[in-house]
C-alpha cells in the first residue's frame, strides 16, 4: 500500500519568525480597537448578515439625507462610525478568513495523513509486541492508551 502525502513542507526558521512577527503585529495593532463579547452578549444582540451590510450603508446615507426626520435618540454620527468600522474590519477579515480556512484545511489533511501513518506504525508495533521484540510490548501498551474503550473479549474455542 502506498500512502498519499499531499502535505509535505517545512516552514523555514526565517519564514516562521516573519509569520510570528506579522501575527504579533496584527494583534498589537488591532487589539486596542476590538471588543470581546460574552456568550450571552453574542446570543442577545441583533445579528448582521452579509445582506445587512448594504442595508446599514443605505440607512447611513438616507439618515444623512433625511436627518431632520430621524428621531433625536438615533445618533447618526454613531451610525456612520459603526458603518465605517464594519467596512474597515470586513476588509481585513475577508483575506484572514480565507487564510484561516486554508490553514484549517491543511491542518486537517496533514492530521489525516499523520493519523493514517500512526495507525500503521501502531499495527506494526503490536505485531512486534506479539513476537516479543525487545521493548515493543511497552510501546504497544503506551500507544494503546489512545483507544481507551472496553477491551475486546477473547474468543474461546468450543470443545
Amino acid at each position: 500500500m502506498i500512502m498519499q502525502n499531499r502535505v509535505s513542507f517545512q516552514i523555514t526558521a526565517a519564514d516562521d519568525a516573519a509569520i510570528v512577527a506579522a501575527i504579533n503585529t496584527l494583534v498589537a495593532k488591532l487589539q486596542p480597537y476590538l471588543t470581546t463579547l460574552t456568550d450571552e452578549e453574542r446570543k442577545g444582540g441583533l445579528k448582521m448578515g452579509a445582506r445587512d451590510v448594504s442595508f446599514i450603508q443605505k440607512a447611513d446615507a438616507y439618515g444623512a439625507q433625511y436627518s431632520t426626520q430621524i428621531p433625536a435618540f438615533v445618533s447618526l454620527p454613531n451610525l456612520k462610525e459603526d458603518v465605517v468600522v464594519v467596512n474597515k474590519l470586513s476588509d481585513y477579515l475577508r483575506p484572514l478568513a480565507t487564510l484561516h480556512r486554508s490553514m484549517e484545511d491543511t491542518i486537517m489533511l496533514a492530521g489525516s495523513e499523520a493519523m493514517e501513518a500512526a495507525l500503521l506504525v501502531y499495527a506494526a508495533i503490536k505485531t512486534c509486541a506479539a513476537n516479543n521484540i525487545d521493548g515493543a510490548p511497552e510501546a504497544a501498551n503506551d500507544m494503546k492508551e489512545r483507544f481507551p474503550g472496553k477491551p475486546r473479549r477473547q474468543v474461546v474455542a468450543k470443545p
